[in-house]
């Protein structure tokens, strides 16, 4: 699944040399995030950038295809490039906010620290967005190694960060509330009568990657539901068992949407019920991003414990934690039947809100450096 980057995103991503010249800019760096959002972290990286941009001069460097302010796209296939090491000089950044796309790692620490030595002054804030343990190199790593801070999405990470001596706050991720939007009801019977979807179905969507990590096999006792549909729109990502695995959940009548969908809301709207699976920490972000965006649309939520749902959800009503398939479908059955609302918990992770946090943090914590005069 592939979907076109924002307006918004592209215009986070251009350099304006008056703008940089009478203030230094925020410099969002990230890896392999300038296509289109396919994943959670391109989409956090790009609606971040464009966030940010709102607020203040930012420039953003997204890894992979970059849309610049000439509308070319440029590969930018290392993110420790020579034309990021321009960049960092050119711009001569406030602060660097480096969006790691592998978590807490030695491996992104060391490219948080060669970010620094690119620049010199400017502060590096890195992003971590993945729930992983510390390795124990992590855990006994020289303090020196640190950025100046890391963001997290959990507690749990914070306070185990912040016990081998790493500077650490947890912010969640967000979501568009003006794309992202509950459907009236005859919006949702001209969606699903584009969709070919019955009007008289329950509709119980996921959306994530065909991955067999993505513990997508508990969708299968939902389709024995009288009168329900279940959708899966897949992502981007694929492995070796992403084919027999799309075969299997078409074979028991899951309707799989393996395709580009630039207009993926329509399918929050048109669905009454959304479930999110997943368990181990590879394959999804410690705040799920489509957790968000169907509570945007309203929708009530069966969920697996994961992340931070755990810590800031496990007492919402519209939300449900639950372990296993039996325990999804009773959950899914319940939700169904009260239908909760859930818009109102969404309407606190807005992007705006996101950047906001973000950058209060920073300049509360002396970590940006005063403009340019």
């Amino acid at each position: 699944m592939a979907l076109k980057p924002s307006t918004r995103t592209n215009a986070a991503t251009q350099v304006e040399d008056q703008s940089a010249a009478s203030a230094r800019p925020l410099l969002l760096v990230a890896e392999e995030a300038g296509g289109p959002p396919g994943d959670g972290y391109v989409k956090f990286c790009q609606e971040v950038a464009a966030a940010l941009s709102r607020l203040m001069p930012t420039v953003a460097h997204l890894g992979g295809v970059e849309a610049p302010a000439d509308g070319h796209s440029h590969r930018q296939r290392e993110l420790l490039s020579t034309a990021l090491d321009r960049r960092v000089r050119r711009s001569r950044p406030r602060t660097i906010i480096y969006v790691s796309r592998s978590s807490v790692t030695p491996a992104a620490l060391i490219r948080a620290k060669l970010l620094k030595l690119m620049e010199g002054r400017a502060p590096v804030v890195m992003v971590a967005l993945q729930p992983r343990p510390l390795s124990g190199f992590a855990g006994r790593i020289e303090a020196h190694l640190w950025p100046d801070l890391v963001v997290v999405s959990t507690e749990t990470e914070q306070q185990a960060l912040s016990q081998v001596g790493a500077p650490a706050v947890c912010i969640s991720g967000g979501v568009d509330l003006d794309r992202f939007r509950p459907a009236g009801a005859q919006e949702k019977r001209d969606l699903r009568r584009r969709w070919g979807i019955p009007q008289d179905h329950d509709v119980v969507l996921h959306v994530g990657h065909l991955m067999a990590g993505r513990n997508l096999n508990q969708l299968l006792p939902l389709t024995k539901r009288i009168r329900t549909t279940v959708m899966l729109i897949a992502g981007s990502q694929r492995d070796a068992e992403s084919t027999s695995l799309k075969e299997e959940l078409e074979r028991h009548q899951v309707k799989v949407l393996d395709q580009h969908l630039p207009n993926i809301e329509e399918l929050y709207r048109l669905a009454d019920c959304y479930v999110f699976t997943p368990t181990s920490t590879d394959h999804a972000l410690a705040m799920p991003l489509s957790v968000l965006e169907a509570m945007a649309c309203n929708l009530p939520v069966a969920s697996t414990p994961f992340g931070a749902l755990i810590e800031r959800f496990v007492d919402v009503p519209g939300l449900r934690l639950v372990t296993g398939a039996k325990q999804l479908l009773v959950a899914v059955d319940e939700l169904l039947q009260r239908r909760p609302p859930t818009r109102h918990i969404a309407e606190s992770y807005s992007w705006d809100d996101v950047a906001q946090q973000l950058v209060g943090i920073i300049e509360s914590r002396g970590l940006m450096l005063i403009a340019a005069t």
